[in-house]
């Protein structure tokens, strides 16, 4: 109750919620809410549904993000727009309600996706350093659970410092883990493609027949590229958001609600772009997504 009462008192002010500025927003939010919920579900499903692809720990890890991403389209995006209304409503219970519970699971899944990304550029360095020993060291059982302590870990982090702690706190931690985040993946990947260099080099003077029974340099380079594009169009959807956070801190925004609000609404754009990047770069998502429209076809008498 004392959250909601400082939600009432403080913070963001509905009388800054205008409709010229809200209504486009709103319309763009259930446009991308149901895109992102349609793009990830689908290439979920076909992960789950391919024998193949759900045994594969790099495959599973992608499961995780996309499931993660259905998530906030269907979840994170609704609350956000029904957030809005309350605020054009001046309706301050619901206004208040909708932002406390928002707040937790945006920022959950969020870092929950941030996370996952760390742990597949993890995957990706040990699949290239640890190369034939992967198999039996990266298995679809151990990354399960390793997705599953991070969804648990961040949850419970998250909503217990905001329960009984302060935003300021979590603010303190996120910065720490943007950090740690940002280290880790730039050592994993630069580490990457240091080793596929020095590989190619030694390739070169391989024969026909060695590099057949070796480690496949150009399949792990374009996994590794694949998986790089889709870690920095995250990132980059996360800029303006930062950009705004930042002016707002050397000098004072005097509408803060409508360039938050922009800023946030093209945070949701990777989550449309990345389940259609899947399917257009990866080969084995693409098939396994074929089979399973056909599939559904079938299932639904459309054929």
């Amino acid at each position: 109750m004392s959250q909601l009462n400082q939600c009432y008192e403080k913070d963001i002010k509905m009388d800054e919620f205008e409709l010229y500025f809200e209504i486009p927003l709103i319309t763009l939010y259930v446009i991308t809410s149901i895109l992102i919920t349609i793009f990830n579900f689908l290439v979920s499903l076909t992960i789950i549904k391919t024998p193949s692809l759900r045994r594969s720990p790099s495959r599973i890890l992608l499961a995780s993000l996309t499931v993660n991403d259905v998530l906030i389209g269907a979840i994170a995006h609704p609350l956000y727009i029904v957030y809005c209304i309350a605020a054009l409503k001046k309706s301050t219970s619901v206004f208040c309600i909708i932002y406390l519970v928002n707040i937790r699971i945006t920022y959950s899944l969020e870092t929950i996706s941030l996370f996952i990304l760390t742990v597949i550029s993890i995957d990706r360095y040990l699949a290239v350093a640890t190369k034939t020993a992967y198999k039996t060291m990266v298995t679809a059982k151990r990354v399960k659970m390793v997705v599953l302590s991070l969804w648990l870990g961040i949850v419970l982090v998250i909503f217990t410092v905001l329960q009984f702690g302060s935003f300021d706190i979590l603010l303190h931690i996120g910065v720490v883990t943007a950090v740690t985040i940002l280290t880790t993946i730039t050592f994993c990947y630069l580490g990457s493609y240091v080793i596929l260099k020095k590989l190619s080099k030694v390739s070169n003077g391989c024969t026909e027949n060695q590099r057949t029974s070796d480690f496949n340099i150009i399949k792990y380079r374009r996994s590794l590229n694949n998986m790089l594009i889709v870690l920095v169009m995250t990132l980059v959807s996360y800029v303006p958001v930062v950009v705004v956070a930042a002016v707002n801190v050397i000098v004072d925004l005097e509408n803060k609600v409508f360039a938050v609000h922009v800023a946030q609404s093209l945070t949701g754009f990777h989550s449309v772009i990345n389940p259609l990047f899947y399917v257009w770069r990866m080969n084995d998502i693409r098939s396994g997504l074929k089979n399973l429209i056909k599939k559904l076809i079938d299932l639904f008498g459309l054929g």
